[in-house]
């Protein structure tokens, strides 16, 4: 978890943390969601002394959707992103391929086939290799932690793993 890897780095990160929450039965896509996460986004850069080449972005479910389709909207924006359990249609990735991203789902999710992210994690490894990256680079930057038992809740599974949080902030833009 962000507690564990605090503790773990002697609470030596300084970081601002957002959490957003899209409202009951809306989406990250539609109801005018995106535009006010953008603005509250938009805001807190601007109010805040946030260094923006280390702008991350992470959600599970909807909130892992909303990751991959807020990532399409403003490709510049964020040095890497963490979907989790999302649905994706793999034509939103042609536009953001370049940016690295580490996607978690459970094998077993009732909820969001798997198979959304095996075809994401496929598809990003082919538009990186058509655009000449290394093996290398790929293999680091895009990324897809496979669960077999949690169903649709690997939130917890996914952040733990050792080494996530390091990853994730050893991007910059």
């Amino acid at each position: 978890s962000y507690d564990s890897y605090l503790q773990n780095t002697e609470g030596a990160l300084d970081s601002f943390i957002l959490f957003p929450q899209a409202p009951k039965k809306q989406n990250w896509a539609e109801d005018g969601c995106s535009d006010l996460y953008n603005s509250l986004l938009h805001d807190i850069l601007d109010t805040y002394p946030i260094n923006e080449d280390r702008v991350y972005l992470t959600g599970m479910s909807m909130g892992g959707y909303g990751t991959f389709y807020q990532a399409a909207l403003t490709p510049d924006r964020y040095a890497a992103i963490m979907p989790l359990c999302a649905y994706v249609d793999t034509d939103l990735l042609s536009g953001i391929y370049d940016i690295p991203i580490r996607m978690g789902h459970s094998t077993d999710d009732e909820a969001v086939d798997y198979q959304y992210s095996a075809d994401a994690y496929e598809e990003l490894v082919r538009l990186r290799t058509a655009a000449g990256q290394s093996a290398a680079k790929i293999g680091r930057e895009v990324q897809l932690d496979k669960f077999t038992d949690k169903g649709h809740q690997v939130t917890q599974a996914f952040y733990e793993q050792a080494g996530v949080f390091d990853w994730l902030f050893s991007f910059r833009k």
